[in-house]
């Protein structure tokens, strides 16, 4: 199968992907009409994926207030899907996170969590999401340290 050979099952989406050629002895340079995924190369090899734009959706770099030892904080009203959540410190040398999370039934307590990067505080407060059901995605501290405005960004395709 040639990369030519590779098509979307829905011919609705139509999102081309150009290769560079294995000719190509320069680093391939970003070009297409939405500077995503292609190169400008003499022999392109277009890949239909079905793949739509990128879009992002949700709620982009808002400010929670965190304060005391396990109080869940609300961070999105969402009660079911597919997100990447990142949490930065009001302060250097505090908790911070990075992680995927995914639900699909909204009356389920049950939520899978992929953590990419997490560190603790200085101090070793530790940060923890949970997503109950019927309610929207939560974080907390597990300290009564490190209290401050820690900003969160949800972000949803």
């Amino acid at each position: 199968m040639s990369l030519n050979d590779i098509t979307s099952d829905d011919p609705s989406t139509k999102c081309e992907v150009q290769f560079p050629s294995s000719s190509s002895s320069n680093v391939p340079v970003p070009s297409g009409a939405d500077g995503l995924l292609s190169w400008d190369n003499s022999i392109p090899a277009y890949v239909n994926t079905g793949i739509n734009p990128f879009q992002v959706n949700v709620v982009i770099g808002r400010v929670f207030t965190l304060t005391g030892m396990n109080v869940p904080v609300q961070i999105s009203t969402l009660l079911f899907g597919s997100y990447r959540v990142l949490i930065s410190p009001p302060l250097s040398n505090q908790a911070t996170a990075d992680f995927s999370i995914s639900k699909s039934d909204s009356s389920s307590n049950d939520a899978l969590v992929t953590v990419h990067t997490a560190f603790a505080s200085a101090g070793g407060t530790n940060l923890s999401v949970k997503w109950p059901a019927g309610l929207g995605i939560q974080i907390q501290k597990d300290s009564i340290l490190d209290n401050g405005d820690y900003t969160v960004s949800v972000v949803g395709l």
